[in-house]
């Protein structure tokens, strides 16, 4: 599929723009008024934009891989699927700049580069493991600002995903956003500012990277990922948030999502089904897949289904980044 390029018609013809503001006003006038031609480099890959408070991003660059499930483990808010249909998901990167060479192929080392300031956008997620697809996403914009998750895996009509297609071989879409939404800082409080974007994406996607270890069982069990789930499970629960920063990642999924506006519900999900004892959960665990500074732990949950818990090493240490 080509790129329709609706943003830039959109600003030039009128009559189009009435006929699609039912969706979404391009952002070009939300913005500033400006022309948009020639403000793209990324060919016919990404097209979009991103504001946030007084900021405003030019969604350049894109790039999409693959994530395999583990055993088909899920995480917090996603539903358990099959063994007969595809297990991966798809993370989708939309940036300011290009991601540098030696990050691709990496989500850590993507991350690592969102942390160090070298890029500002979105990061997707998509599960097509069903037949209506699912995802969830999150803004990318550093160490100082909050990475919002602005739309959980259990869905919400506020950003809508147009004209999906996932080959195999490609991925592509649109998302359409209402106009401003709550920007939230470090902490999960409401700020005074907003943020908005409309993308359209149309990208090749990589293979998902193979594992570099496999720690399976009682050696699983006593490795440093089995320590920290404990700690920040138990720090959830008392409510420890000085622990619980501690241990989970800079500016990852977790740490924003249990603080943020949508926390109660978000650590339900994540307590949900996990055995209540420390030393219950510890023997729950049953495997830790290694791809390089990314870790995905496996565990089992009291009615079977088995979870997904994710680390990133930052800094040398390694963090809790999504449950």
């Amino acid at each position: 599929m080509m790129l329709q390029r609706y943003l830039l018609p959109a600003l030039l013809a009128p009559a189009m723009l009435l006929a699609t503001v039912a969706l979404a006003a391009p952002l070009g006038l939300r913005d500033d008024g400006s022309d948009v031609d020639g403000e793209f480099k990324g060919g016919d890959q990404v097209d979009g934009f991103l504001r946030v408070g007084r900021d405003r991003f030019v969604l350049n660059y894109a790039y999409a891989i693959e994530e395999q499930r583990i055993d088909g483990a899920v995480r917090a808010g996603e539903r358990s699927v099959p063994f007969t249909v595809e297990q991966s998901r798809v993370v989708v990167f939309l940036t300011d700049l290009p991601i540098p060479d030696e990050a691709l192929g990496d989500i850590a080392r993507i991350h690592e580069a969102v942390r160090a300031f070298d890029l500002r956008g979105v990061e997707l997620v998509f599960d097509n493991a069903r037949r209506k697809t699912t995802w969830t996403g999150r803004l990318l914009l550093g160490q100082d600002d909050a990475n919002q998750v602005f739309r959980l895996r259990s869905g919400g009509r506020k950003f809508q995903l147009e004209d999906f297609d996932r080959d195999g071989g490609g991925i592509s879409g649109a998302i359409l956003i209402d106009r401003g939404t709550p920007l939230f800082d470090r902490n999960g409080v409401r700020t005074n500012e907003k943020f908005m974007f409309t993308v359209e994406f149309d990208l090749p996607v990589d293979s998902a990277p193979l594992p570099t270890n496999v720690i399976e069982d009682t050696m699983a069990r006593a490795t440093p990922q089995a320590e920290i789930l404990l700690t920040v499970i138990d720090a959830i629960k008392k409510n420890d948030v000085e622990k619980f920063r501690e241990l989970s990642g800079d500016g990852s999924e977790i740490n924003f999502l249990v603080q943020g506006p949508n926390k109660d519900a978000y650590q339900a999900a994540l307590l949900n089904d996990l055995p209540v004892t420390e030393g219950k959960l510890r023997s729950s665990i049953s495997k830790i897949v290694f791809f390089g500074d990314r870790a995905a732990l496996v565990a089992r949950s009291t009615g079977g289904i088995l979870r997904e818990f994710t680390f990133e090493r930052e800094d040398g240490q390694w963090k809790l980044t999504q449950g």
